[in-house]
């Protein structure tokens, strides 16, 4: 990873650090505005005053400056000059105005840029291609009809990421009132829903999720999707204690994954497959968790696996938390 520093004159004559890449941007004043927003949304404390300005890819074993005005210490701002050490700042920041391979070209750049996604996203493609250059993620389900054919066959995604900030901002996503993960895109001018699940968030295991990024595949070689094995587990676990309900549809959509074995599945019944799903975590060392999404139904599936685990597993939210959660199901309900 690199360090980095925006500037709004040309000081590279002042930095004693050995800089890799110099990029000389332009952006229009909307656009520019756009860049600020997010900036304060990040609690950066920088803005940029100019429609024109340098942004410096620099090495990070080197910090020395020949100017008091810039820190070594994180980032710090004065007199036009922004300096970060930070990962998030350099992966948010690239993903506004660069692609990765233009990291790897030319010394040099003029660069007249238009922000990925500023006014929408034109296509599917477009939206996929650029998530794919600048985060680790993938979609967990229903992924069929991606990225082609989405528009009349499905109406959201439901995804994983390793850092829900930084792709919200890569995305250039906005909340909705869904719970924690609830989030739109725009793309071809309609706002498609997000479920934008990450790591720590308790959907799953953090140890799985961990396990689900690094494992992923890819269909029709631009979707990032779980690999079969994970994909099954997943799903299996999302139909059993994420909805409120398991249905003969349930059944369908597990069935359609396995290319042998379907059978077996469908004739299953719910407490079956608990127990199948309960040898799978037990196997893999995975937790039970209620997730921090408190507009996610609660399964009573929860309680016959924390019955069914007393000594190998709990569900590791307090037990004043799922009393709260069962009272709201109830208020609800009545």
């Amino acid at each position: 990873m690199f360090d980095l520093i925006i500037s709004e004159d040309n000081i590279s004559d002042r930095l004693e650090c050995t800089i890799n890449k110099t990029f000389e941007v332009e952006v229009t004043d909307n656009k520019l505005n756009f860049i600020n927003e997010k900036f304060k949304s990040l609690n950066f404390k920088y803005k940029i005053n100019s429609s024109s300005f340098y942004l410096y890819i620099t090495s990070p074993s080197q910090r020395e400056f020949k100017s008091t005005e810039l820190s070594k210490d994180g980032y710090s701002c004065s007199k036009g000059v922004f300096y970060s050490d930070n990962d998030f700042d350099y992966k948010l920041l690239t993903s506004m105005f660069l692609f990765k391979d233009e990291l790897e070209g030319q010394f040099q750049y003029k660069l007249k840029t238009d922000i990925p996604g500023f006014d929408g996203w034109n296509s599917m493609e477009e939206f996929f291609f650029h998530l794919n250059r600048n985060l680790e993620w993938l979609v967990l389900r229903n992924y069929q009809f991606l990225p082609y054919n989405f528009f009349g066959n499905d109406h959201d995604i439901d995804l994983l990421c390793s850092d829900r900030e930084l792709f919200v901002n890569v995305a250039n996503a906005r909340k909705r009132s869904s719970g924690i993960s609830g989030y739109e895109v725009k793309i071809e001018g309609k706002f498609i829903d997000l479920d934008i699940r990450f790591l720590g968030d308790q959907y799953y295991d953090l140890n799985w999720q961990k396990r689900m990024l690094r494992t992923r595949v890819f269909s029709n070689d631009i979707v990032p999707i779980p690999n079969d094995e994970n994909h099954f587990f997943s799903l299996l676990y999302h139909l059993l204690l994420q909805k409120k309900n398991f249905t003969k549809t349930s059944i369908e959509r597990l069935s359609s994954i396995l290319k042998k074995g379907d059978g077996f599945i469908k004739n299953c019944n719910e407490r079956q497959l608990l127990y199948l799903l309960n040898n799978y975590m037990n196997e893999n060392d995975y937790e039970f968790y209620l997730p921090h999404d408190l507009s996610l139904p609660v399964n009573l599936n929860y309680r016959k696996l924390k019955m069914k685990n007393k000594k190998k597993h709990n569900i590791n939210p307090s037990l004043f938390k799922m009393i709260k959660r069962y009272l709201r199901i109830l208020i609800l309900k009545y």
